[in-house]
C-alpha cells in the first residue's frame, strides 16, 4: 500500500512541474507553486525531491526510462523479433511521442538545455550498443566518440525538431530517414 501510495505521490508532483514547466518556464517555478498544483504537503515534497532542480531530474530520468524501455509487445506498436537499426529508432521515436507533454515540457520550458543534454548523454549510449564495435564505410576512418558524437546530434536534433513540430510526422517514415542517412556511414562494407 505504501509503495503505491509514494507512486501517486511523485506521479502528482511530476505530472504539476510539467504542467507549470510548460505554462511558466523552468525559472518562473516555485515550490510552493508547485505544492499547491499537485496539492501535497511541504514535507511530502522534501521527502522524495531535495528541489526543483532535483524534480527536474527525476522527469528527464523518467521519459529517458520510457524512451528507452525494451521493444516487446506494447499498446500500438510491437517490436519483437524487428532487430533492424529503423526498428530500434522508431520504437525510441513511438516511445518519445507517448510522453509528449514531459517532452514538450522539458524542451520548451526554459530549462537552459537540461533535457537536450540529458537526452544525448542517453543516446550516445544507445547508439554506442547499436553501432557495430568495427564500421564499414567511412565510419571505419574516424575515431568511434567522433562517429557516435555526430550521429547522436543529428538523432537528438531529430527529436527536437519533431517535438516543436507537435509530433506531427509518422515515426516510421522519420525513423528509416534517420537510418537512411546513418547506417551508411557504419555498415557500408
Amino acid at each position: 500500500m505504501a509503495d503505491r501510495r509514494v507512486a501517486r505521490t511523485r506521479e502528482a508532483v511530476e505530472s504539476a512541474f510539467a504542467e507549470l514547466l510548460e505554462e511558466q518556464g523552468y525559472a518562473a517555478i516555485t515550490v510552493a507553486a508547485l505544492l499547491e498544483r499537485a496539492n501535497v504537503g511541504k514535507s511530502t515534497f522534501y521527502a522524495h525531491y531535495q528541489g526543483k532542480e532535483d524534480l527536474l531530474e527525476a522527469l528527464m530520468a523518467r521519459v529517458t526510462r520510457h524512451v528507452l524501455a525494451p521493444g516487446g509487445p506494447e499498446e500500438g506498436h510491437d517490436f519483437d523479433g524487428r532487430d533492424d537499426f529503423a526498428g530500434a529508432v522508431e520504437h525510441l521515436l513511438r516511445h518519445l511521442r507517448s510522453c509528449e507533454r514531459d517532452v514538450r515540457a522539458l524542451l520548451l520550458g526554459g530549462a537552459d538545455g537540461a533535457f537536450d543534454r540529458h537526452l544525448r548523454t542517453a543516446m550516445t549510449r544507445f547508439l554506442d550498443e547499436a553501432v557495430p564495435a568495427r564500421p564499414k564505410g567511412p565510419a571505419a576512418a574516424v575515431s568511434r566518440p567522433f562517429l557516435l558524437a555526430h550521429l547522436t546530434g543529428a538523432l537528438v536534433q531529430l527529436f527536437v525538431d519533431w517535438a516543436y513540430d507537435g509530433f506531427a510526422s509518422d515515426p516510421a517514415v522519420l525513423a528509416c530517414d534517420y537510418a537512411a542517412l546513418a547506417e551508411p556511414l557504419f555498415l557500408r562494407s
